[in-house]
Protein backbone atom coordinates (compact mmCIF):
# COMPACT_ATOMS: atom_id res chain seq x y z
CA UNK A 1 0.00 0.00 0.00
CA UNK A 2 1.29 3.54 -0.91
CA UNK A 3 1.36 6.76 1.26
CA UNK A 4 -1.48 8.35 -0.70
CA UNK A 5 -3.69 5.39 0.06
CA UNK A 6 -2.85 5.92 3.46
CA UNK A 7 -2.98 9.29 3.82
CA UNK A 8 -6.96 10.09 1.76
CA UNK A 9 -8.77 7.91 4.52
CA UNK A 10 -7.49 9.51 7.26
CA UNK A 11 -7.56 13.07 6.18
CA UNK A 12 -11.51 11.79 4.85
CA UNK A 13 -12.23 10.53 7.91
CA UNK A 14 -11.14 14.09 9.51
CA UNK A 15 -13.24 16.16 7.60
CA UNK A 16 -16.20 13.94 8.37
CA UNK A 17 -15.31 14.43 12.00
CA UNK A 18 -15.61 17.95 11.39
CA UNK A 19 -19.03 17.96 10.26
CA UNK A 20 -20.05 15.45 13.35
CA UNK A 21 -18.90 18.05 15.76
CA UNK A 22 -20.85 20.83 13.93
CA UNK A 23 -19.25 24.72 14.03
CA UNK A 24 -17.48 24.71 17.47
CA UNK A 25 -14.65 26.86 17.23
CA UNK A 26 -12.87 25.18 19.59
CA UNK A 27 -13.45 21.90 18.69
CA UNK A 28 -12.73 22.73 14.89
CA UNK A 29 -9.51 23.98 15.77
CA UNK A 30 -9.15 21.10 17.88
CA UNK A 31 -9.86 18.75 14.69
CA UNK A 32 -7.74 20.46 12.67
CA UNK A 33 -4.78 20.40 15.19
CA UNK A 34 -5.25 16.49 14.88
CA UNK A 35 -5.49 16.26 11.08
CA UNK A 36 -2.26 18.11 10.62
CA UNK A 37 -0.47 15.78 13.06
CA UNK A 38 -2.13 12.84 11.02
CA UNK A 39 -1.82 14.59 7.81
CA UNK A 40 2.30 15.21 8.85
CA UNK A 41 2.51 11.50 10.23
CA UNK A 42 1.03 10.47 6.63
CA UNK A 43 3.87 12.40 4.80
CA UNK A 44 6.41 11.20 7.22
CA UNK A 45 5.32 7.81 6.08
CA UNK A 46 5.48 8.43 2.55
CA UNK A 47 8.63 9.33 2.35
CA UNK A 48 10.05 6.56 4.30
CA UNK A 49 7.85 4.67 1.98
CA UNK A 50 9.33 6.39 -1.12
CA UNK A 51 12.78 5.73 0.57
CA UNK A 52 12.11 2.29 1.39
CA UNK A 53 11.00 1.76 -2.22
CA UNK A 54 14.31 3.75 -4.17
CA UNK A 55 16.13 1.20 -1.62
CA UNK A 56 14.10 -1.62 -2.79
CA UNK A 57 14.87 -0.71 -6.41
CA UNK A 58 18.39 -0.19 -5.49
CA UNK A 59 18.90 -3.56 -4.19
CA UNK A 60 16.66 -5.52 -6.90
CA UNK A 61 18.91 -3.67 -9.25
CA UNK A 62 22.08 -4.81 -7.93
CA UNK A 63 20.61 -8.30 -7.67
CA UNK A 64 20.00 -8.34 -11.56
CA UNK A 65 23.89 -7.31 -11.80
CA UNK A 66 24.94 -9.91 -9.72
CA UNK A 67 22.79 -12.58 -11.56
CA UNK A 68 24.36 -11.36 -14.70
CA UNK A 69 27.81 -11.24 -13.23
CA UNK A 70 27.33 -14.91 -12.23
CA UNK A 71 25.58 -16.02 -15.47
CA UNK A 72 28.52 -14.62 -16.84
CA UNK A 73 31.06 -16.08 -14.89
CA UNK A 74 29.46 -19.43 -15.40
CA UNK A 75 29.58 -18.86 -19.14
CA UNK A 76 32.90 -17.93 -18.56
CA UNK A 77 34.15 -20.99 -16.60
CA UNK A 78 32.28 -23.38 -18.90
CA UNK A 79 34.20 -21.51 -21.69
CA UNK A 80 37.70 -22.25 -19.63
CA UNK A 81 36.55 -25.71 -19.03
CA UNK A 82 36.18 -26.44 -22.73
CA UNK A 83 39.36 -24.68 -23.59
CA UNK A 84 41.57 -26.99 -20.38
CA UNK A 85 39.50 -30.32 -22.20
CA UNK A 86 41.15 -28.84 -25.58
CA UNK A 87 44.11 -28.48 -24.36
CA UNK A 88 44.44 -31.90 -22.58
CA UNK A 89 43.85 -33.28 -25.90
CA UNK A 90 46.58 -31.21 -27.73
CA UNK A 91 48.79 -32.36 -25.07
CA UNK A 92 48.11 -35.77 -25.61
CA UNK A 93 48.35 -35.53 -28.98
CA UNK A 94 51.46 -33.75 -28.54
CA UNK A 95 53.18 -36.56 -26.91
CA UNK A 96 51.63 -39.27 -28.64
CA UNK A 97 53.47 -37.88 -31.69
CA UNK A 98 56.55 -36.95 -29.97
CA UNK A 99 56.73 -40.82 -28.54
CA UNK A 100 56.03 -42.06 -32.13
CA UNK A 101 59.13 -39.76 -33.59
CA UNK A 102 60.98 -40.60 -30.98
CA UNK A 103 60.56 -44.45 -31.31
CA UNK A 104 61.46 -44.04 -35.24
CA UNK A 105 64.65 -42.10 -34.07
CA UNK A 106 65.36 -45.36 -31.95
CA UNK A 107 64.57 -47.30 -34.99
CA UNK A 108 66.63 -45.71 -37.37
CA UNK A 109 69.73 -44.81 -35.06
CA UNK A 110 69.86 -48.96 -34.32
CA UNK A 111 69.90 -49.42 -38.09
CA UNK A 112 73.15 -47.15 -38.52
CA UNK A 113 74.67 -48.58 -35.78
CA UNK A 114 73.90 -52.10 -36.74
CA UNK A 115 74.94 -51.21 -40.17
CA UNK A 116 78.25 -49.45 -38.61
CA UNK A 117 78.86 -52.95 -36.91
CA UNK A 118 78.77 -54.53 -40.62
CA UNK A 119 81.03 -52.35 -41.85
CA UNK A 120 83.39 -52.34 -39.25
CA UNK A 121 83.37 -56.57 -39.11
CA UNK A 122 83.72 -56.02 -42.99
CA UNK A 123 86.65 -53.67 -42.54
CA UNK A 124 88.43 -55.85 -39.72
CA UNK A 125 91.42 -57.24 -40.86
CA UNK A 126 90.52 -60.26 -38.54
CA UNK A 127 87.64 -60.79 -40.58
CA UNK A 128 89.49 -60.82 -44.04
CA UNK A 129 90.63 -64.29 -46.08
CA UNK A 130 93.21 -64.24 -48.54
CA UNK A 131 91.25 -65.13 -51.57
CA UNK A 132 93.94 -64.63 -54.29
CA UNK A 133 97.76 -65.34 -54.94
CA UNK A 134 99.75 -64.79 -57.53
CA UNK A 135 103.54 -64.43 -58.86
CA UNK A 136 105.38 -62.58 -61.43
CA UNK A 137 108.77 -63.27 -62.35
CA UNK A 138 111.31 -61.01 -63.77
CA UNK A 139 115.28 -61.79 -65.81
CA UNK A 140 118.64 -61.51 -63.79
CA UNK A 141 118.96 -57.89 -62.28
CA UNK A 142 116.23 -56.61 -63.78
CA UNK A 143 112.92 -54.54 -62.61
CA UNK A 144 110.73 -54.63 -66.16
CA UNK A 145 107.49 -56.28 -66.06
CA UNK A 146 107.66 -59.14 -69.13
CA UNK A 147 104.66 -59.31 -71.13
CA UNK A 148 103.84 -62.90 -69.20
CA UNK A 149 104.05 -60.91 -66.13
CA UNK A 150 101.42 -58.14 -67.54
CA UNK A 151 99.11 -60.82 -68.74
CA UNK A 152 98.88 -61.87 -65.39
CA UNK A 153 98.36 -58.81 -63.57
CA UNK A 154 95.64 -58.46 -66.18
CA UNK A 155 93.70 -61.14 -64.53
CA UNK A 156 93.73 -60.76 -61.14
CA UNK A 157 92.68 -56.89 -61.94
CA UNK A 158 89.64 -57.91 -64.16
CA UNK A 159 89.24 -60.38 -61.07
CA UNK A 160 88.80 -57.40 -58.63
CA UNK A 161 86.65 -55.26 -60.51
CA UNK A 162 83.25 -56.60 -59.06
CA UNK A 163 84.76 -56.88 -55.44
CA UNK A 164 83.83 -53.73 -53.32
CA UNK A 165 86.40 -54.55 -50.58
CA UNK A 166 89.76 -55.94 -50.61
CA UNK A 167 93.27 -55.42 -49.80
CA UNK A 168 96.39 -56.37 -51.90
CA UNK A 169 100.07 -57.02 -50.64
CA UNK A 170 102.65 -56.48 -52.64
CA UNK A 171 106.24 -58.35 -51.36
CA UNK A 172 109.19 -58.43 -54.17
CA UNK A 173 112.36 -60.49 -53.98
CA UNK A 174 115.76 -61.36 -55.45
CA UNK A 175 117.75 -64.46 -55.42
CA UNK A 176 121.16 -64.49 -53.34
CA UNK A 177 123.02 -63.26 -56.12
CA UNK A 178 124.69 -59.82 -55.40
CA UNK A 179 125.03 -58.18 -51.50
CA UNK A 180 121.94 -57.45 -49.26
CA UNK A 181 121.48 -53.59 -50.01
CA UNK A 182 121.83 -54.16 -53.72
CA UNK A 183 118.62 -57.09 -53.36
CA UNK A 184 117.11 -54.96 -51.01
CA UNK A 185 116.47 -51.97 -53.03
CA UNK A 186 115.81 -54.33 -56.35
CA UNK A 187 113.29 -56.09 -55.25
CA UNK A 188 111.76 -52.81 -54.14
CA UNK A 189 112.29 -51.84 -57.65
CA UNK A 190 110.30 -55.03 -59.00
CA UNK A 191 107.57 -54.05 -56.42
CA UNK A 192 107.12 -51.18 -57.71
CA UNK A 193 107.16 -52.19 -61.05
CA UNK A 194 103.43 -54.30 -60.17
CA UNK A 195 102.12 -51.38 -57.98
CA UNK A 196 103.00 -49.08 -61.01
CA UNK A 197 100.99 -51.08 -63.46
CA UNK A 198 97.74 -51.81 -61.15
CA UNK A 199 97.04 -48.32 -60.48
CA UNK A 200 98.30 -46.47 -63.92
CA UNK A 201 96.63 -49.41 -66.33
CA UNK A 202 93.66 -50.36 -64.03
CA UNK A 203 93.16 -48.02 -61.57
CA UNK A 204 93.45 -49.66 -58.90
CA UNK A 205 93.54 -47.72 -55.89
CA UNK A 206 96.88 -46.66 -54.45
CA UNK A 207 95.22 -47.01 -50.46
CA UNK A 208 94.38 -50.49 -50.81
CA UNK A 209 97.67 -52.07 -51.84
CA UNK A 210 100.51 -52.59 -48.98
CA UNK A 211 104.05 -52.94 -51.02
CA UNK A 212 107.62 -54.41 -49.45
CA UNK A 213 110.80 -54.87 -51.07
CA UNK A 214 112.08 -57.87 -49.12
CA UNK A 215 115.11 -58.62 -50.60
CA UNK A 216 116.84 -62.13 -50.84
CA UNK A 217 113.98 -65.15 -50.71
CA UNK A 218 114.73 -67.07 -47.14
CA UNK A 219 116.43 -70.60 -47.61
CA UNK A 220 116.53 -70.43 -51.13
CA UNK A 221 117.08 -74.01 -52.79
CA UNK A 222 120.27 -74.00 -54.72
CA UNK A 223 120.26 -74.22 -58.84
CA UNK A 224 119.62 -72.22 -62.23
CA UNK A 225 116.05 -72.82 -61.70
CA UNK A 226 115.58 -71.95 -57.84
CA UNK A 227 117.40 -68.86 -58.62
CA UNK A 228 114.92 -68.15 -61.39
CA UNK A 229 112.04 -68.72 -59.39
CA UNK A 230 113.56 -66.49 -56.52
CA UNK A 231 113.35 -63.39 -58.54
CA UNK A 232 109.47 -62.30 -58.43
CA UNK A 233 107.43 -60.59 -56.81
CA UNK A 234 104.14 -62.65 -54.80
CA UNK A 235 100.48 -60.67 -54.79
CA UNK A 236 98.14 -61.53 -52.27
CA UNK A 237 94.51 -60.86 -52.19
CA UNK A 238 92.33 -60.40 -49.34
CA UNK A 239 88.30 -60.01 -48.51
CA UNK A 240 85.99 -60.10 -46.12
CA UNK A 241 84.97 -63.38 -45.07
CA UNK A 242 82.40 -65.05 -47.40
CA UNK A 243 83.10 -62.76 -50.55
CA UNK A 244 82.72 -64.40 -53.88
CA UNK A 245 86.21 -65.82 -55.14
CA UNK A 246 86.83 -64.58 -58.53
CA UNK A 247 89.98 -66.44 -58.96
CA UNK A 248 91.51 -69.99 -57.95
CA UNK A 249 94.42 -69.42 -55.46
CA UNK A 250 97.98 -70.49 -56.67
Amino acid sequence: MTASHVRHPLIVGAIALIGLVGTGCATKKYVRTQIDRVTGRVVEVEKKTTEQQGRIGTLETGVSQADERAQDADKKATAAGQEAAKAQQQVASARTELSTQINGVRDESQKAITGVQQSVQRVDPANYKQIIQESVLFGFGKSVLTADAKQKLDQVAQNLTKMPNYSIEVEGFTDTTGNARYNINLSQQRADAVVRYLTVQHQIPLRRIHVLGVGEVANQEKGRDARKQARKVEMRVFAPEGATQTSSVR
